[in-house]
């Protein structure tokens, strides 16, 4: 069996920031097994869509970023969508990487928006051609 990566709250949240994903999205899109707890009067395992909501409000909000995240649907959930296809018609980053961007994004990354910006361009300087003396 493979080792199952450590995901922090921080990770999780980076992702979902870059790939605008919202509480509400992520709600819709848990694993049916997520967040189900017993129910011992009737016997059953129910679904908990306040404990759920509340994971995702934690994650999401960034106070405990160095959390780790022990539920194995989730961490499929983040591997799956950290590798991804890009495809031909996706919005890249502007700063040349190569990178897609997502929603409204035009850099993939922080640093590729402090690469853009730190670039200077080169000064055309006016050249003279200064005429020899005659010999």
């Amino acid at each position: 069996m493979s080792e199952m990566l450590e995901l922090s709250f921080g990770q999780f949240a980076s992702l979902a920031r870059r790939r605008g994903w919202t509480k509400d999205y992520l709600l819709e899109v848990s694993d049916r097994d997520f967040g189900q707890k017993y129910d011992y009067k009737t016997g059953r395992w129910v679904k908990n869509s306040a404990y759920v909501e509340d994971f995702w409000d934690r994650v999401l909000h960034g106070k405990h970023a160095e959390n780790v995240i022990p539920y194995r649907s989730v961490i499929e959930f983040y591997q799956r969508h950290l590798v991804f296809e890009i495809k031909p018609d996706q919005a890249r980053c502007w700063c040349g990487c190569g990178q897609p961007v997502f929603g409204a994004a035009k850099y993939a990354s922080p640093t590729c928006r402090e690469a853009k910006t730190n670039i200077r361009t080169p000064v055309k300087m006016k050249t003279r051609t200064i005429p020899r003396a005659k010999v």
